[in-house]
């Protein structure tokens, strides 16, 4: 889920908004232009790029948490995996070839915005279901994870920008997107078991009517 969020969004924003600074010229000739922001959005989209990922990401949540007892976990977690990585490779082939690149991002951003819903939902409950004696800090350690994938994508990303230059950011997204396709094999292959029995889940309307929802609204 870090993984996912943290790239989205790091890459979502360099690509909406690449700076190259211009280089000093060291003989007199013709000067060098910079090139600024590669797809010129202004910095209101800037910010629907965002929005929209998270708004995404809640909508696919409200609906998961009704079909996903119907479905399984883990056609729900392949279908997470196939979104996050497709999104992410659709990054380095999409904006530069529609006729708004802003749109093409913002397709990225919703197929994206979906696997990150799908995983934030589905990842606690089934890590829940394992049969680990220390359950508790498992717990932990995956919700920890959030910080760490974004940290790790933000120095992993910068340090290949130093060595390779931004131009090549299309390659990283590439790389990246490798994450969650290789995950897809993972999540067909391991056990997965599930924290109820069919019909035991509760419904929308009774989970918001519950004392215990009311409580922690409060």
């Amino acid at each position: 889920m870090a993984l996912l969020t943290g790239t989205s969004i790091t890459f979502t924003i360099q690509y909406a908004f690449q700076i190259n600074k211009p280089t000093r010229k060291k003989k007199p000739g013709k000067p060098k232009t910079c090139r600024v922001e590669k797809y010129k959005i202004s910095y209101g989209n800037l910010a629907l790029i965002s929005t929209t990922f998270y708004f995404t990401q809640l909508i696919v949540d409200f609906i998961c948490a009704k079909i996903v007892d119907k479905i399984g976990y883990r056609p729900c977690i392949i279908a997470a995996e196939v979104t996050s990585g497709l999104g992410l490779a659709s990054l380095a082939i999409l904006p530069d070839n529609m006729p708004s690149p802003f749109i093409g991002i913002i397709i990225c951003v919703i197929v994206y915005a979906i696997g990150s819903g799908l995983t934030e939902v589905l990842a606690s409950p089934i890590i829940e279901a394992c049969p680990f004696e220390n359950k508790e800090s498992m717990m932990s350690l995956l919700h920890s994870f959030y910080c760490w994938g974004f940290v790790g994508v933000i120095l992993v990303s910068t340090l290949f920008f130093t060595c390779f230059g931004l131009e090549n950011l299309k390659t990283l997204t590439l790389l990246w997107s490798l994450i969650p396709l290789y995950n897809i094999y993972n999540f067909i292959t391991c056990p997965i078991e599930s924290l109820l029995e069919e019909g035991e889940s509760m419904t929308m309307r009774q989970l918001l009517g519950s004392k215990f929802f009311g409580y922690l609204s409060y």
